[in-house]
């Protein structure tokens, strides 16, 4: 009788070291054999293995369930459709199928979902499949090659000012902030360095791009100065170059074409609240003591609902596009495994200990702009939330909770201090807007090449470099291979 052989296959991992990354790659919709073969840079393999089956089992144990095993029909993702359209009245069948799953873990075949909207909303099915885009042409060489950045000031009505960087060849939103202003150099350095921060795992350490690029705006003139700065401090031999590319109105193609995709997917619903506010009277944005309280309630609640719209758009495959010859695919997996695709990271490893300097020179952060309201007026606006039960804020409480602290503060007892805190607000904002940061040479050099300033916030050519053409007006500036241009 033969004897019994020993088990010839390795155990799985402990789960403890292996469930975030289980997790995170369950997340961007792969199957269960392409997680085992993503998790083996995740566990010595020499030790451990995994096989789809194994996989399979961890996904059991964790809750993780699939399309079939949850079983949905019409009537179970009814509620979940009309909560998000509620936020998202435009979302088409590929769009509610990723919302439906980055925010409630709901697995729905597109056909039940598709079958759903057909049934609620068969105009608007309809309308969505006639528009047309303008298709405009993008040069990257790979992940981290270059990141590009945008303001957005279409809500600037309602006391709210957008800002979005984004890594084209991914198409990884890298932050996409909400604030009271997109003006000031600090605020979009800070934004700047929380994603170097973010782009590497490895503990002390942060990463910046090969290059920046943005519109030559001065809000910008902080990123620009700390991205030539932290390469010139690696490598000595850059010294005298710019690494930040400003590219002229019209231009920023990524980041434009990005608030493009924002303004169709996710603006609408919010702009229909706003609008609801301001229409029945409870909003007067030249009131001061309610753009105080506007920023008190409504700015962290449309920072949640930007975090989720960004998780979701960076966890999930947008539709592919048979015209793009860079990868495909779910923008967070190719940031961050660019390996499985083939392709390579740009991305320029320096010290995390730098930034604490950093920050102290471009973007301080005892400096006002990162107050969300003035300390005094904070205080007593959280005072006032408390005395309402401290309620959620949300798409259907956000006006009530504004409405119940604009009553305390008028009902309550008038104080000559808080008066002038609350008349200064607008004055604020403009100091804060008019705050500026000087160029470094090299950095400046560039942005006087490209043209100059003039009074209203435009960039014209200098009359010297007129019958220049854009390649022509960087000569002797010297930056990472990067070109874009727009068809007609």
């Amino acid at each position: 009788m033969a004897s019994r052989q020993p088990n010839q296959y390795r155990p799985t991992p402990p789960l403890e070291t292996i469930k975030d990354k289980l997790i995170k790659y369950w997340g961007w919709g792969r199957g269960d054999q392409q997680i085992a073969e993503l998790l083996e840079k995740d566990y010595n393999t020499e030790v451990y293995g995994m096989s789809a089956k194994s996989v399979q089992r961890a996904r059991k144990v964790l809750g993780l369930k699939g399309t079939r095993q949850q079983k949905h029909t019409e009537a179970s993702i009814a509620p979940h459709v009309r909560e998000i359209k509620k936020r998202f009245p435009v979302k088409g069948v590929e769009g509610m199928r990723k919302t439906l799953f980055a925010e409630m873990k709901v697995r729905a075949p597109r056909s039940l979902i598709s079958q759903h909207l057909h049934h609620i909303e068969p105009d608007a099915i309809t309308q969505r499949k006639s528009k047309k885009f303008k298709r405009a042409i993008f040069y990257a060489a790979g992940v981290n090659h270059v990141w590009a950045m945008d303001q957005h000031d279409k809500w600037g009505k309602y006391g709210l000012w957008l800002h979005n960087g984004i890594e084209p060849f991914s198409g990884m939103n890298l932050w996409l902030k909400v604030w009271w202003t997109n003006r000031n150099p600090r605020l979009i350095a800070k934004y700047y360095l929380e994603a170097t921060r973010k782009l590497i795992e490895e503990e002390n350490l942060a990463a910046i791009p090969m290059i920046t690029q943005s519109d030559p705006g001065t809000e910008n003139f902080g990123v620009a100065n700390l991205q030539t700065i932290i390469r010139h401090k690696l490598d000595p031999s850059l010294e005298g170059t710019i690494q930040h590319k400003w590219k002229r109105s019209k231009m920023n193609i990524k980041s434009e074409g990005n608030w493009s995709v924002i303004r169709r997917e996710f603006s609408v619903g919010f702009e229909n609240l706003f609008e609801w506010g301001v229409q029945e009277g409870l909003y007067n944005v030249d009131n001061p003591l309610h753009s105080l309280v506007f920023r008190w309630v409504f700015i962290p609640y449309i920072q949640a609902e930007l975090d989720s719209y960004a998780h979701t758009r960076n966890t999930t495959a947008p539709r592919r596009q048979r015209h793009k010859i860079i990868p495909q695919g779910v923008p967070e997996m190719i940031q961050t495994r660019p390996d499985v695709f083939g392709c390579k990271d740009f991305k320029i490893i320096y010290p995390e200990d730098w930034i604490g300097e950093l920050e102290q020179q471009f973007a301080d952060p005892t400096h006002e702009v990162f107050q969300l309201t003035p300390p005094l007026f904070h205080e007593r606006a959280a005072k006032a939330y408390l005395s309402l039960d401290s309620p959620i804020v949300n798409y259907d409480t956000a006006w009530g909770v504004y409405r119940g602290i604009v009553q305390i503060f008028e009902r309550s007892e008038p104080n000559a201090q808080f008066v002038e805190l609350v008349n200064g607000t607008e004055e604020q904002r403009e100091r804060v807007n008019d705050d500026k940061i000087d160029l470094i040479p090299s950095v400046q050099k560039g942005l006087d090449r490209l043209g100059k300033w003039v009074p209203g916030g435009d960039w014209i050519p200098e009359v010297a470099h007129e019958d220049t053409d854009e390649e022509d007006d960087n000569e002797g500036i010297l930056y990472a291979d990067f070109t874009s241009e727009e068809e007609d």
